[in-house]
């Protein structure tokens, strides 16, 4: 791991200890959502499910509520509508075991970007070869203030990835895989977060001390 990645983790870690309220962003427009369009969504960030037996539409969709806690219909509703639009990360929701850190996301290194909105950035989990890279897409503005694209937030939520983490459906932690704002100079690392990065790489203590140059 690089050493700005190390940096900015001690920076997410040790930053003060206030609350953060996440405010999500509108959703963009998505006129006519089809079949083919949510079988594609559900193919890239749900991969799993289109390996387990013979599971309709409406099953996964139901799957993918359940992850994001949201009314579990199987049909495309309003809310379902909205969380499949938002600008997210472009790594898969599933859960997998943080133990197994080599873990490596489907589509590897050959999946492009989209452009504006939509996906933001991928990363991949430590181990040989692309192991730890996070990528960003060139075509988002980025920014670093509450203006189009916060880069901090993308980059310690990536680096989060690249240090073995997955993502989480609690909408508080900085691993919840859409985007949302928040203020940088009083951000602090959700507890969950802290929990989950402890079990892998265990308590500050036990740690090397950041080294800040």
């Amino acid at each position: 791991m690089g050493t700005v990645h190390y940096l900015l983790l001690c920076a997410v870690i040790f930053l003060p200890e206030t609350p953060a309220f996440p405010i999500q962003l509108r959703p963009a427009s998505w006129s006519s959502i089809d079949l083919e369009k949510v079988k594609r969504y559900l193919d890239t960030f749900f991969p799993i499910l289109s390996k387990t037996q013979h599971l309709s539409i409406e099953e996964r969709i139901k799957e993918m509520q359940k992850f994001f806690h949201l009314t579990v219909t199987g049909k495309l509703d309003k809310e379902t509508e909205e969380i499949m639009t938002m600008p997210r990360c472009g790594m898969p929701d599933d859960i997998h075991d943080e133990g197994d850190r080599n873990f490596r996301v489907a589509h590897g290194d050959g999946s492009p970007f989209d452009g504006r909105g939509g996906t933001l950035a991928h990363a991949f989990a430590p181990g040989d070869g692309i192991g730890g890279d996070a990528h960003f897409d060139d075509d988002e503005k980025w920014s670093d203030i509450n203006q189009d694209i916060n880069l901090f937030l993308v980059a310690a939520h990536e680096f989060g990835h690249s240090l073995g983490l997955t993502h989480s459906s609690d909408r508080g932690s900085l691993m919840y895989p859409y985007y949302s704002y928040q203020n940088p100079k009083t951000f602090t690392l959700p507890e969950e977060d802290k929990r989950r990065i402890q079990k892998l790489y265990g308590q500050h203590g036990s740690a090397p001390d950041c080294i800040l140059l």
